[in-house]
């Protein structure tokens, strides 16, 4: 999968990687609640992330129902010296302009910078 620092053509020093998290986020900010953490605890506040497609969307079409697959980088902060950490899990749901979210992977902890895999389901 591509990554946060080959995606904002940013690998040079951390202080890169922070700036290019602030910028991109920036430019594009969404706001997204956490619905449901399968590893139990109690939910984040709303956060600002950004949100990017990672393929082309693709729909599955059933008898009753449209399903998406679609795949997303979420790029949030971490580390960050006045932005509160991204709190985000593997099987956190979370919905975005009525699209339906799951976390499938979280990225090691790299400087300046969350990023996280996850698939549209419906």
């Amino acid at each position: 999968m591509p990554t946060f620092a080959n995606w904002s053509g940013t690998m040079a020093t951390d202080a890169g990687l922070t700036e290019s998290a602030d910028r991109l986020v920036g430019r594009n900010p969404t706001t997204l609640t956490v619905t449901a953490r399968p590893a139990g605890g109690s939910l984040p506040g709303a956060q600002v992330v950004r949100i990017e497609p990672l393929n082309d969307p693709r729909r599955v079409v059933g008898e009753a129902y449209m399903l998406s697959n679609t795949w997303v980088t979420v790029i949030g902060y971490s580390g960050h010296a006045t932005v509160a950490d991204t709190d985000l899990k593997v099987g956190d749901e979370f919905l975005v302009a009525s699209e339906h979210y799951v976390i499938h992977a979280i990225r090691p902890a790299t400087p300046g910078h969350f990023e996280a895999y996850a698939r549209a389901t419906r």
